[in-house]
């Protein structure tokens, strides 16, 4: 499991405990509990749990799109084998390759 897979998991761990607190508040809320003159504790800390749910949904669809992402060494390894065309070789002969066309050149 990579380092991105699993930093999904703890978000969307973190992302469904804030929901159901989220929850909680509203439900603490509908029971009209915590009426006050300068505000309600519930209504702030159900503010207070919509902005962290919305923080940590952001957060959560960045990660799980790096999930599928290529590296920069994929991407790089992508494009040399566009250029090298479809047999991945380079045009590039070894020493022995070289040394065996010559041997192949001279005995025709």
């Amino acid at each position: 499991m990579t380092k991105e897979e699993i930093r999904v998991l703890a978000l969307e761990e973190s992302l469904n405990k804030a929901r159901k607190e989220h929850d909680e508040a509203v439900n603490a809320i509908m029971q009209g509990k915590g009426h006050g003159r300068f505000g309600n504790e519930y209504d702030a800390k159900e503010i207070e749990l919509r902005h962290e749910i919305e923080r940590l949904e952001k957060e959560y669809r960045e990660a799980k799109s790096l999930v599928g992402a290529i590296s920069d060494e994929e991407a790089e390894s992508i494009a040399e084998s566009i250029v090298r065309g479809a047999s991945g070789k380079s045009d590039v002969l070894s020493e022995g390759e070289q040394e065996f066309l010559d041997m192949l050149a001279a005995n025709l």
